[in-house]
């Protein structure tokens, strides 16, 4: 039986994303560079509109409330901690998918680069968000190359993954 690429990219680019949230943690905890996933959803509750973000917030609200968790204020904080985790993740699904769709047009050879282009082309979103977040430049700078390193080993792992599996199934 043959398996679908683009559902095995987005499955390869899911669980090849957590390791990348893993080492910018250990980043954010020893050299306080900022932790991605959480920029990325902050900067999102600041640019999506606000009846957007307060049925998001009132439900999250509603939810756990009625759960009863513990204190609402700390159980909606973390719900929106994992939702970033999450939403992080799904990213790295769909450039698993995108890079597994470009598989079918150029030779498994490449996959390996592709990943690399994706994961430094990846990394300019998180530039403008740490920008726009009012990071200042200096520590962009020198997270920059912590940031370039892991995304640059992701990309080529999440390549040759998908290489891999091309080839397997050739």
């Amino acid at each position: 039986m043959k398996r679908s690429p683009i559902r095995l990219g987005f499955i390869l680019g899911l669980l090849t994303g957590i390791p990348v949230i893993l080492l910018a943690y250990i980043g954010h905890q020893w050299a306080n560079f900022p932790f991605v996933p959480f920029d990325m959803f902050d900067f999102l509750i600041r640019v999506l509109p606000d009846s957007v973000v307060t049925f998001g917030v009132d439900t999250i609200v509603a939810i756990t409330s009625v759960l009863k968790f513990g204190p609402v204020s700390d159980t909606v904080e973390l719900v929106e901690q994992v939702m970033a985790a999450f939403l992080f993740t799904a990213i790295g699904g769909v450039v698993g998918a995108v890079s597994a769709m470009i598989s079918r047009w150029t030779s498994a050879d490449t996959l390996p680069w592709v990943g690399l282009v994706f994961g430094e082309i990846g990394l300019l979103p998180f530039v403008y968000i740490g920008t726009s977040l009012g990071y200042s430049t200096s520590s962009l700078t020198i997270s920059l190359v912590w940031f370039a390193v892991i995304f640059a080993s992701w990309g080529l792992m999440l390549g040759w993954l998908i290489q891999q599996t091309v080839l397997s199934e050739a």
